[in-house]
């Protein structure tokens, strides 16, 4: 569809009244059109009617108004002056410094009728407030929000506040000699320091696996013995089976309704230009027909053939395999004796106290002299465990192992201390 032309209005910002595109000034107040009152575009443009008249779609197709740069009033595109300050189209060149620098001395610095409105209500509105006396109170600030709270989710509880409710120690001092051990190995690992060595015989080192003999066996294999002849029946094509499928029709349609809508574009000058945007190829027919040929089929037939099969037959066939025997290997066995500390005495105290006490060994620890130690040195060999029982404020009940039995002071029955439970770990934290 060729283009329309539709008129539109403009509201006037001094006095709201409604005017036609045609008009460049209100026709409530006549206040010239400003940049500031655009052209309205109706909400259905396909309602308001087309412009036939002559003198209205030159108007319409004339081109963009423009802004009179002194007065800031519409014009029409055709105008080559601004017919309400009388200001030019575009400025000489020459002119266009000297309108810029005194706009007094240029006939185009005119005061336009909307300009002194604007002034007279300006003087008017200091008048009034001149003469009144305006109170105002501060307002007080709005409080600042509060600050959003942020939620954690709970993490499982490791430290507690832990009881003492039972002690356990034990000490024991071993007394121990240097004496000489005997002992025995093969000769060639006996080790370094060995004293009072002789030979011992001979001991089985290991065994051998040596061959014995050849054992022959014979197994069945298969061989080729000539082919026989095998009749058998196969399935092979032999023709088709045809028949005739009737012709039938059913008329199909298809595609979506042409849908139009109308889209306007504003020429800026109190007309829009509009034309059908259309969607939808609408509906198409067809006859979708099938049949009125030959559908066929292969036929098959059962046709007699022959073929060789090859024959075998079983034969003894005669292998070596090697039997083995298994042959002990000795080597030399020797006894000796090793100086080595061995425990001849000692005792081992117990309590549920935190004062543990070492048992009396009944020796004092002699010089073991230099490295090796002499025969007959005796040395004191002293070991100690301990544990603390922990009941949590939560019900549970720990063991605990201190690092030395003289740390048991600070841990009698019923004092309570901070802890760390981390599975089956327990740290001390201090004292409550």
């Amino acid at each position: 569809m060729t283009d329309r032309q539709i008129e539109l209005v403009w509201r006037c910002s001094s006095c709201q009244h409604q005017s036609l595109g045609r008009h460049a000034v209100c026709q409530g107040c006549g206040n010239p059109k400003d940049d500031s009152e655009a052209y309205e575009m109706p909400a259905d443009p396909s309602a308001v009617a087309t412009v036939t008249d002559p003198a209205l779609l030159a108007i319409a197709t004339g081109g963009e108004n423009w802004s009179c740069k002194y007065c800031s009033s519409h014009q029409r595109n055709a105008a080559g002056e601004c017919r309400q300050c009388g200001g030019e189209k575009v400025a000489r060149a020459t002119n266009a410094r000297a309108d810029a620098s005194d706009p007094r001395e240029s006939r185009h610095a005119r005061p336009s009728r909307r300009l002194v409105f604007y002034m007279l209500a300006a003087i008017l509105g200091a008048s009034l407030l001149a003469t009144c006396v305006v109170v105002t109170r501060r307002p007080r600030p709005a409080p600042a929000p509060a600050p959003p709270v942020a939620v954690f989710a709970p993490s499982p509880r490791t430290t507690f506040t832990a009881s003492v409710t039972s002690v356990s120690w034990k000490r024991t001092v071993s007394v121990e000699t240097r004496q000489l051990v005997a002992h025995e190995d093969f000769t060639s690992d006996v080790p370094a320091g060995a004293v009072e060595l002789h030979a011992a015989g001979q001991h089985v080192h290991h065994e051998e696996q040596v061959l014995d003999h050849n054992e022959t066996v014979y197994d069945d294999v298969e061989i080729p013995d000539g082919f026989r002849t095998e009749s058998y029946t196969e399935r092979v094509t032999c023709g088709q089976d045809c028949k005739t499928i009737p012709r039938t029709c059913k008329r199909v349609c298809s595609g979506s309704p042409r849908t139009c809508k109308q889209k306007c574009t504003n020429n800026k000058n109190g007309f829009a230009s509009c034309k059908d945007e259309c969607t939808g190829s609408g509906e198409t027919c067809r006859d979708d027909c099938t049949g009125g040929n030959q559908s066929c089929t292969t036929k098959y037939c059962d046709e007699r053939r022959t073929r060789q099969i090859p024959k075998t037959r079983t034969e003894k066939r005669a292998r070596t395999i090697p039997r083995y025997r298994s042959e002990p290997r000795y080597a030399a066995w020797s006894a000796f004796k090793l100086a080595e500390w061995v425990r001849t005495g000692g005792d081992e105290l117990t309590g549920d106290d935190v004062s543990p006490v070492w048992p009396d060994a009944g020796i004092k620890e002699q010089d073991a002299g230099s490295d090796p130690p002499k025969l007959g040195a005796k040395r004191i060999v002293r070991t100690e465990s301990g544990t603390v029982t922990l009941r949590t404020d939560d019900g549970a009940t720990h063991p605990f192992v201190p690092h030395s039995l003289d740390d048991l002071p600070s841990f009698a029955v019923g004092s309570a201390h901070r802890v760390r439970v981390e599975g089956a770990v327990v740290t001390l934290l201090g004292d409550e």
